[in-house]
């Protein structure tokens, strides 16, 4: 699941760094928090999405989680982009179209696998909720 998550992150990163017109940046496509013009400018933060996702090579470090959170990031930042198209997300081949149907099934896997962690529970808490009495089994006599 985290391959899968880390590939899936290649389209919408290829996506903002063609977006970023650098002979109009003065930070080099590189977010600045402190510049006026990037906290204003078109792109949706997709710098800052870049900056704080780092290069594909610095995720051996970052949790799962982690990943799973900018990919819904970056799976935002394409839809956004695809709504301009005005075309149906749903029956579309478009390269975005696909990747963004399989970025949302993919997004959906790994709620499924996760599901106890995505919903706040913790396999401490669950158990200590099975030795409470009323969970255990009860035996018939």
């Amino acid at each position: 699941m985290r391959q899968r998550l880390l590939e899936a992150l290649a389209y919408p990163r290829l996506q903002v760094l063609k977006r970023i017109d650098l002979k109009d940046c003065p930070h080099d496509g590189v977010f600045e928090s402190d510049s006026e013009r990037c906290l204003h400018c078109d792109l949706d933060n997709g710098c800052h999405w870049l900056k704080c996702i780092g290069e594909p090579t610095g995720f051996d470090a970052k949790h799962t989680y982690s990943i799973h959170a900018a990919l819904l990031y970056g799976l935002s930042l394409v839809e956004k982009d695809n709504e301009t198209l005005q075309h149906d997300q749903e029956t579309c081949d478009c390269e975005s179209c696909v990747w963004i149907r399989n970025a949302h099934q993919l997004v959906q896997e790994f709620r499924e696998e996760n599901w106890l962690t995505c919903t706040g529970w913790s396999s401490k808490y669950l158990q200590s909720a099975s030795a409470h009495p009323a969970h255990r089994p009860r035996h018939s006599k």
